[in-house]
């Protein structure tokens, strides 16, 4: 595991993490987190690709984890930053360092929907997305669609503009988001585009990638709904998306969530179906 800085166009230095697996395979794999959760939340699925023979990067988006180098309210940042800066100097970082290689990118919530917005994302072979979803509240399981627009349009608004960023650790949501970001993941959550309108127009360029996609949403995710994710997959129009909903039935444990797909427990069932796609020819 070594530790690298990567400096973005626009001369933010990231921190990224490289997995050397011990017998490469000719094949390397960018994580790109949900917003607001850190890199070392996906070091166990790192490592388990690892010993699969993939060449693994993870990394923070600025703001967030190791790529906070300042204090969260005084970090400029926003959804089109992530993707056109910090995301597109990893996928050029990993083509530099890796020519002739097969890439694939494994995109986790924002991970998959950011990836619209740049280009870059074409230079992959293969993409799996693990709940990258449109989030617009009627999406949402039912149940909870209350509680969405209870942030949407109250905690989130208000924290957002006494704290200067949005205090997602105060809610059990992952790292604090800054404010730009904090912003258009509320817009996220209100409009019926959600992430597409939000890169719209200038770095929207869903019906441009046309990388193969594995688009895997899970049965108890009640943010990104099997719904958002269909919603989605219909903007990336001219990739070849492959669905894969996955049942709780599919595994020993009786919760997966948003978040815990990437957990070690689920090495031996959940973590086997992107692996087998990944490999296949």
């Amino acid at each position: 595991m070594d530790t690298h800085t990567i400096t973005t166009k626009d001369g933010f230095d990231l921190t990224a993490t490289q997995f050397t697996p011990e017998t490469p395979n000719n094949q390397v794999i960018l994580i790109s987190a949900a917003s607001g959760v850190r890199q070392h939340y996906y070091f166990n699925f790192a490592i388990f690709l690892s010993e699969h023979g993939f060449t693994v990067y993870t990394y923070d988006y600025r703001g967030i984890g190791l790529s906070l180098d300042r204090s969260v309210r005084k970090t400029h940042a926003t959804y089109q930053i992530w993707a056109t800066q910090d995301y597109e100097a990893m996928v050029d970082y990993i083509a530099q360092q890796h020519p002739g290689k097969s890439y694939a990118l494994v995109g986790h919530s924002f991970g998959g929907n950011g990836a619209g917005m740049t280009l870059a994302t074409n230079k992959f072979n293969k993409i799996v997305t693990v709940a990258a979803a449109l989030t617009y509240w009627r999406y949402a399981a039912r149940h909870k669609q209350w509680l969405i627009l209870l942030n949407a349009y109250v905690f989130a608004p208000v924290t957002s503009w006494v704290l200067g960023y949005f205090p997602a650790k105060a809610k059990g949501l992952g790292e604090n988001l800054p404010y730009g970001v904090a912003q258009q993941w509320r817009r996220g959550l209100t409009d019926p585009d959600s992430i597409v309108a939000i890169a719209h127009p200038e770095h929207n360029h869903y019906s441009e990638i046309t990388t193969k996609m594995l688009m895997i949403s899970i049965e108890d995710d009640w943010i990104s709904t099997a719904a958002g994710v269909d919603a989605l997959a219909a903007h990336y129009q001219n990739a070849e998306v492959e669905r894969r909903h996955i049942r709780l039935e599919e595994t020993r444990h009786d919760k997966i969530g948003h978040i815990d797909f990437f957990r070690k427990r689920f090495a031996d069932d959940l973590w086997q179906i992107p692996l087998a796609w990944l490999t296949q020819a």
